[in-house]
C-alpha cells in the first residue's frame, strides 16, 4: 500500500513549487551567497537531491545520480564557504528530475511491510520518527518544505520577486 493520500497530494505540490522557484531562479544567483550565514541555492538544491534520492533508497528504489551528493550536501556537512563551487543548474536539474520521479514511484508502490520497518536513524528516533514509514513522510513533506522555503528566500534574498507570481 502507498504513503496516504495526503502525504502523496503535499509532495507533489512541494515538487511542483520547487519547479516553478527553479524555473526562475537566473544561473547567476545560483551559487552565490545570498547574505551573511545564509547557505546560497545551489547548496539547496543539493541537499533536496540528496534528500529526496535518501527518501526513494529507503523504500527500496534507490536511484542513480550524476554525483555522490553525501559528502557535500548531506546531514552535518559544514556549511560551504564563499569561495565554494557547485555544480551547473543544468547537472543538478537533471539530477533532481530523476530523484523526483524514484521518489513518485516508490510512495506509490510500498508496501506497508517496509513502512513498518523500524527507522534506523537513532538521531530520527530520537526526534519521534520510529518507522521507515514515518521517515520517507518527513522527508517528502515537512524536510522538502523547509528547503523549498529556503530556496524561495535565497531568491528573494538577491532581490528577485516571487517565483510564485504573489
Amino acid at each position: 500500500m502507498p504513503l496516504p493520500t495526503p502525504v502523496i497530494e503535499n509532495y507533489r505540490m512541494n515538487v511542483g513549487i520547487l519547479n516553478a522557484i527553479l524555473g526562475k531562479t537566473p544561473e547567476s544567483i545560483f551559487a552565490a551567497v545570498p547574505t551573511e550565514g545564509m547557505k546560497p541555492a545551489a547548496w539547496q538544491l543539493g541537499h533536496i537531491i540528496y534528500s529526496l534520492a535518501g527518501a526513494a533508497a529507503i523504500l527500496g528504489k534507490p536511484v542513480e545520480l550524476s554525483m555522490d551528493y553525501a559528502a557535500k550536501y548531506g546531514m552535518g556537512t559544514p556549511p560551504p564557504d564563499a569561495d565554494a563551487t557547485y555544480e551547473s543548474m543544468e547537472t543538478m536539474s537533471k539530477d533532481l528530475d530523476t530523484a523526483i520521479k524514484a521518489v513518485d514511484n516508490a510512495i506509490t508502490t510500498v508496501d506497508d511491510a517496509r513502512l513498518a520497518e523500524p527507522e534506523p536513524n537513532a538521531m530520527m528516533q530520537q526526534a519521534g520518527i520510529t518507522t521507515i514509514g514515518s521517515m520517507a513522510t518527513f522527508l517528502t513533506t515537512g524536510h522538502l518544505t523547509y528547503h523549498v522555503g529556503y530556496l524561495a528566500s535565497c531568491r528573494r534574498a538577491h532581490g528577485e520577486p516571487s517565483a510564485l507570481g504573489f
